[in-house]
């Protein structure tokens, strides 16, 4: 059996692929991310006895589109592109060639078990490198929704931790129901 892609060409087709597949979801995955932040901040102001209407995944997203057109649609997609393309495509390749060496010294095909920890062990390379930018991405992708400085902040924008927006919260419900 003879493969067919080398490390590079690996490389560059698994880039490809997420690409392509980011571009058709990115819109999907960027309002499930602020549906998420906002049922989240609705737990939160109910906690404070306040109520708020939860917007539902059409709302949200047709939000996005009235607010930005297509470009409120893909708002944060550059991280995302950033972290896929080294993601998708260093996980391709180390997938593809680690499945070759056990071909080369085996001289057979990968068994179900030795492609699922191919799978694994690529998946946990990948995902160890690239980390940091979804972090970026899902920053992005929730400003405005949650408070970057200031008191109600838990983290900002550069990654430091307020230590008081715990303490603010729960000191505004006890001050709130009493």
């Amino acid at each position: 059996k003879e493969w067919t892609l080398s490390p590079l060409q690996s490389l560059v087709s698994g880039s490809m692929a997420g690409a392509v597949s980011v571009l058709f979801t990115y819109p999907l995955d960027l309002t499930r991310a602020q549906l998420a932040v906002l049922k989240k901040q609705k737990h939160i102001e109910n906690q404070r006895l306040l109520t708020r209407r939860t917007d539902g995944f059409v709302h949200v997203f047709l939000n996005n589109y009235t607010k930005g057109g297509a470009r409120g649609l893909f708002r944060g997609i550059t991280p995302t592109m950033l972290g896929i393309l080294p993601y998708s495509g260093i996980a391709f390749a180390i997938n593809e060639q680690t499945k070759r060496q056990i071909y080369k010294l085996k001289r057979r095909d990968p068994n179900t078990i030795e492609k699922v920890q191919c799978g694994a062990i690529s998946g946990l390379i990948a995902q160890s490198i690239t980390y940091p930018l979804e972090v970026t991405r899902r920053r992005m992708q929730t400003i405005g929704i949650v408070a970057t400085s200031g008191k109600d902040a838990a983290v900002n924008v550069l990654g430091s931790t307020n230590m008081n927006s715990s303490s603010n919260i729960s000191n505004s419900s006890s001050s709130s129901s009493s």
